[in-house]
């Protein structure tokens, strides 16, 4: 009856520890969502610069 406790309790403190904030995962996320947000801004400026060379060279959209 003690080992079938000890598991239980094992298996409580695996889940609890599993749920605890850890303040380094959080940063990383925010770090990793923030350089995101650049990246994704910078790829549009430079898709929207190519797409006005385009334009400009041939009158045509570079979507077309």
């Amino acid at each position: 009856m003690g080992t079938t406790q000890d598991t239980i309790e094992k298996l409580n403190d695996l889940i609890t520890r599993d749920k605890e904030f850890d303040k380094q995962k959080y940063h990383n996320a925010k770090l990793l969502l923030k350089i995101y947000r650049d990246v994704v801004w910078r790829v549009e400026d430079a898709l929207c610069e190519l797409d006005n060379q385009a334009y400009q060279f041939g009158g045509r959209r570079i979507t077309q």
